[in-house]
């Protein structure tokens, strides 16, 4: 099995490094400029302006990659983040996609969180934004306010729940859950290059069925199962990633920090082999792509620098309603034949 891997990975890898030439010139992502920024919010007014410079932005987005950098665009200090101001996208089912103050809060579903009188504040809100947007004050400690509106991307056509001024706490929230189909092979039974591509074959039909779902709360919870240590989409060194054209990452399995900003597609194994523009360049344009590289395995104790032999595989598929390409990949670290 390995044998054969290694042959297909060299008849491929060739013709690739004239292709990457012109593959994954990225683009610098839409500057966010705010007129009213997070640390200028004193009062009802200027957290409305606020949140509806937020709204005016994200809805100019017609480019996937530009999208998916506002996870981190959205985090900067004074601009988008100052003390309890900042910004939650919620989706129609509750399912916080977007958390500028919490990261970890991402994938909860908040619909049924309550302030200290009891008063389900997210459905309050929600019903407020679908009126044409409000203000909603809740109790969190003391009194505070929220801004909620609504707005649906021009990527994507998701209805997105906007808020500006909810802080309240969502460690107790349940995580986004579904239920989704079992693969037909799961992460711990990837051995080999069949297992590994029905994998990830599965994988990418999974995360397009969330999104061409009528739930749009399918999104996270499918982002939470490949995120689920001991689940069928991670056990072990094998799990998911995703990113888009312009080498955005979208999705990190493992490291969740990763997502929103832009992989190192210079970055070399330690053979001096440019893997990231090699894999994701080459799925771009075959449509998917095969590659043997060297990366420091987990389970190894020394390969620090030198990394061990590992074979990645990717597949790429339009990003929803959207013309864009995503890929979506996985790796092994196959045994030694010997």
């Amino acid at each position: 099995m390995t044998t054969d891997f290694r042959n297909d990975v060299r008849r491929v890898r060739r013709p690739l490094f004239a292709a990457v030439a012109v593959l994954l010139l990225a683009v610098a992502p839409t500057a966010m400029v705010a007129k009213t920024t997070a640390d200028m919010v004193t009062d009802k007014e200027s957290l409305k302006a606020f949140v509806m410079d937020a709204r005016r932005h994200v809805e100019s987005l017609t480019d996937y990659n530009d999208v998916i950098a506002l996870r981190e665009t959205l985090r900067e200090q004074p601009t988008w983040v100052a003390g309890e101001t900042y910004l939650v996208f919620m989706l129609t089912d509750g399912s916080v996609s977007f958390h500028a103050g919490d990261r970890s809060a991402e994938g909860k579903n908040a619909l049924g969180m309550r302030d200290d009188r009891g008063v389900e504040v997210v459905k309050a809100m929600m019903e407020a934004a679908d009126n044409g947007g409000a203000f909603v004050d809740y109790v969190d400690g003391e009194l505070k306010t929220s801004y909620v509106t609504k707005l649906v991307t021009a990527v994507g056509k998701l209805t997105v729940y906007v808020f500006g001024g909810y802080s309240q706490d969502l460690s107790s929230a349940p995580s986004a859950m579904m239920d989704i189909p079992k693969p037909t092979v799961t992460a711990s039974e990837v051995v080999d290059k069949e297992t590994l591509v029905a994998f990830v074959d599965a994988a990418a039909a999974a995360y397009r069925r969330a999104y061409e779902s009528e739930n749009q709360g399918n999104i996270m919870a499918t982002r939470n199962a490949f995120r689920e240590e001991g689940g069928h989409w991670r056990a072990g060194s094998v799990y998911l990633w995703i990113v888009g054209s312009e080498g955005m990452t979208i999705l990190h399995a493992v490291e969740q920090y990763r997502e929103g900003k832009p992989t190192d597609m210079d970055r070399v194994d330690s053979n001096g082999l440019p893997f990231p523009k090699l894999l994701i360049g080459g799925a771009l344009e075959n449509g998917r792509q095969f590659l043997e590289y060297y990366y420091d395995n987990p389970e190894i104790s020394g390969d620090e620098q030198t990394g061990s032999p590992k074979f990645g595989y990717a597949v790429t598929f339009n990003a929803p309603n959207s013309d864009q390409k995503v890929v979506i990949g996985s790796g092994i670290y196959p045994k030694s034949d010997h």
